[in-house]
């Protein structure tokens, strides 16, 4: 029996949250890129397509201004269209780079952090979130699905 499979970009060897941006070319495209190559060796292998998640590796060779495009709900979208519409995966709980925004260096004192990048890829349509505090996330995506879903201003009610 086949297991899907989720398929994380890795940055091919550099950089780090620690280190620079390896995403000279646009971090969508870079982790598209690595992410589309990836997802074709597995199919070729045989594993059906719609058993494929992509990951694009938040916090793995990106700056802080890397992983903060990249989660921009646009950026997000388009990754997913880039990779035909391959569900998306986002594991951002308690990185480097919330630590360095907020301010705090004990990565178990930023869950608020994690809940608000929960939140964006939320919004650019991820459908899972790896994340340490699941009640607190679960808590504010269920809100966040509530105000998506809310009839716009002067609809009929």
């Amino acid at each position: 029996m086949q297991k899907p499979e989720n398929l994380q970009y890795g940055g091919g060897g550099g950089g780090g949250e620690a280190g620079g941006s390896a995403c000279e070319d646009g971090v969508v495209e870079v982790v598209a890129e690595e992410l589309a190559e990836r997802i074709q060796r597995v199919v070729r292998a045989g594993l059906p397509r719609w058993m494929i998640i992509g990951d694009p590796g938040i916090g793995f060779a990106k700056d802080k201004v890397g992983n903060l495009q990249l989660l921009k709900p646009a950026a997000l979208q388009k990754l997913s269209w880039r990779l035909k519409n391959t569900p998306l995966l986002v594991g951002a709980s308690r990185k480097r780079f919330i630590g360095a925004l907020c301010d705090e260096d004990d990565p178990q004192r930023r869950d608020w952090g994690t809940v608000a990048t929960s939140c964006a890829a939320s919004s650019g349509g991820v459908c899972m979130v790896r994340v340490h505090n699941v009640e607190a996330t679960a808590m504010a995506l269920r809100v966040m699905d509530a105000i998506t879903a809310a009839p716009g201003p002067g609809a009929v009610k």
